[in-house]
């Protein structure tokens, strides 16, 4: 210890001076120590320097009479953690009362002018303007107390004046009539702008949420019943417009997700109540104006100023795809069917490459990357469904994933690989419970499903080689390639099963009664051979599967191969020896034997000669 090391040299330095004085006949200068005092200090350097090491307990004063200036700590210090700040119920029902109290306001406003007019007291011009003077009071109120440094108190002042001014113009509007449909929408529309530039200005977003919500009711309030379609939907592009700035200049990210959602409502009401067809290619154009709007607003943050995406943003993006294209499918697939896997691929491209624009920002953001990435693939997939039928689609899965594993393969791009995995499982379920049940008339294996497999089972072998070939694969790869490893070998199991099983089924009628003969005995019969190629299908495939382990000396291959192998055999004793008959029992048990047989001099007399 350092501590120790000065101690040490302190105290010979200290000794020899010592011995110096005791043998100097010079005469001790004034203010030089005498021994007794050096020995009183080294004494005191002990103490201190046992205390620090803990040695000794310490003192209630200073050894010796010798003042003890503090020590600074040598350990570590570590900062504690601040304890959790205690709930300040006071703060908390100050802001609730404020909200209660706004709200109180506003409804006692609205119930003394409604007993005023009642009484005829005031007429209705003099209501408007005591309405519309009140709500300019309010909110000029507001930024008083804003600017005094009452934030909350001033901000719900000012949005419960918005709302006053919304009521006075929609009362002037449909109750009154003291103004036409036009002047009052402007009106209305010049309160939505004032409210979002005043939030802006105050950075106030509850008085920037009043003014959504107004700019969003203002349509409703002002309907006379008839539907003016470009009107209605040119308002809402420019409101989503100005409500989007707002949002990318002030970071209000929650703007874009209720934008959104205020907006679907009144598209999906035009489309359930008072769809027009002539209106159809017009709102498609509106749809994809909302479309590109909210995937401004939801990468904007990042791609201009680099900031890192929110679950808003997120959000925001999952929600605008689905709604767009989910609107625009169900609207166009009735009469333009043919087109409809067209556009899903015009979705995937433009997703995939607001992806590539996305990657090449710097610094990245992984989150938002793989989002639109994940969209392109989604609407990929969804493409060969939609424009597709029967095999073809699993065909077209298939090529997908072995596409998508081959491009991150060359990209390096791992989640695009994980991507490709998750199509290539799609295919595979499809593939098991749709195509495997086909029953058109078909040769063995030369059929709609087996043509269906065999693609499935070609993209699973690229992908499977193309793990291997990895140099580092990712976390979590090296178990997708022994998933998909295994899936491909019990795949093709069950393909040859099915058709093994129905090849007899597919005979000509001719053909059947001269192997079968007729009656009940001709389908007792075909049973019979329906097992017994079940049974030579597994036996042979097992042992194919074995000697390909053998040849490329890959023991877990070897170990699935005797696993189907031991699968056969538990079939045959347990089934097929009670089952089938004299015939087909001695060419089954043969076989198996000869199998087995192979399989035990592999392990008791070759294996052995292999192993260093």
């Amino acid at each position: 210890m350092k501590i120790s090391f000065y101690y040490t040299l302190s105290r010979q330095v200290l000794i020899k001076h010592s011995a110096c004085r005791r043998s100097s006949d010079i005469i001790r200068p004034e203010g030089i120590m005498d021994n007794d005092s050096l020995e009183a200090r080294l004494k005191t350097m002990e103490d201190r320097l046992l205390r620090l090491e803990g040695l000794l307990p310490a003192k209630s004063g200073p050894a010796a009479g010798v003042p003890l200036r503090a020590v600074p700590s040598l350990a570590p210090v570590r900062p504690k953690s601040p304890p959790p700040a205690p709930v300040d119920w006071e703060a908390l029902a100050g802001v609730w009362f404020n909200r209660v109290g706004i709200a109180a306001l506003v409804l006692g406003i609205s119930f003394f002018l409604k007993y005023a007019f009642d009484h005829r007291w005031i007429g209705e011009l003099g209501r408007v303007t005591m309405g519309v003077l009140s709500g300019i009071g309010m909110i000029y109120g507001g930024d008083c107390f804003q600017r005094r440094g009452m934030r909350r108190y001033g901000q719900m002042l000012m949005g419960g004046g918005i709302v006053v001014l919304y009521l006075s113009i929609y009362a002037a509007f449909s109750f009154y009539h003291l103004m036409g449909q036009a002047p009052a929408f402007a009106f209305m529309c010049l309160v939505t702008a004032g409210a979002c530039a005043l939030a802006v200005r105050q950075d106030a977003w509850p008085v920037a949420a009043v003014g959504l919500l107004g700019g969003f009711l203002t349509p409703r309030l002002m309907s006379t019943g008839l539907v003016q379609e470009y009107v209605l939907f040119t308002y809402l592009a420019v409101l989503n417009g100005g409500l989007m700035a707002v949002s990318f200049f002030k970071d209000w990210r929650a703007m874009g997700l209720a934008a959104l959602a205020l907006t679907q409502i009144y598209v999906q009401a035009y489309i359930g109540m008072d769809f027009k067809a002539e209106f159809l290619f017009p709102l498609v154009s509106y749809l994809a104006v909302y479309w590109v709007v909210f995937i401004a607003s939801s990468t904007g943050h990042f791609l201009k100023d680099g900031r890192p995406s929110g679950s808003e943003d997120l959000g925001l993006a999952l929600l605008n795809a689905a709604t767009f294209f989910g609107t625009v499918y169900g609207r166009l697939n009735g009469g333009y069917h043919a087109c409809m896997g067209a556009l899903a691929v015009a979705v995937a491209g433009a997703y995939w490459a607001l992806a590539s624009l996305l990657k090449r920002r710097e610094p990245g953001d992984r989150n938002l990357v793989l989002a639109h990435l994940g969209l392109a693939i989604v609407f990929l997939t969804l493409a060969v469904p939609i424009q597709l039928e029967l095999k073809w689609i699993t065909i077209g899965w298939a090529a997908e994933a072995a596409a998508l594993f081959l491009a991150g393969a060359k990209l390096e791009h791992r989640e695009m690989r994980f991507m490709a995995a998750g199509v290539m499982i799609v295919a595979v379920l499809r593939a098991v419970f749709m195509d495997s049940w086909l029953k058109l008339p078909h040769a063995f294996l030369l059929n709609e499903r087996g043509l269906a497999y065999v693609f499935v089972l070609g993209a699973i072998a690229l992908v499977v080689d193309g793990y291997r070939r990895l140099g580092r694969p990712a976390e979590g790869e090296a178990d997708l390639r022994s998933l998909f490893g295994v899936t491909g070998v019990l795949l093709g199991l069950w393909l040859l099963s099915i058709e093994g099983y129905e090849y007899w089924e597919s005979l000509p009628i001719d053909a059947r009664q001269a192997l079968f003969g007729a009656g009940f005995d001709a389908r007792r019969n075909m049973e019979i051979a329906q097992n017994f190629s079940i049974s030579a299908v597994w036996v042979l495939y097992g042992f194919a599967w074995f000697l390909y382990g053998i040849w490329q000396d890959r023991r877990p291959i070897r170990l699935l191969a005797l696993v189907i192998l031991s699968a056969a055999v538990g079939k045959v004793f347990l089934h097929d020896l009670s089952f089938l008959r004299t015939i087909w029992r001695i060419v089954i048990f043969l076989g198996l034997g000869l199998v087995t047989m192979a399989v035990s001099y592999y392990y008791e007399r070759i294996k052995p000669r292999m192993a260093p």
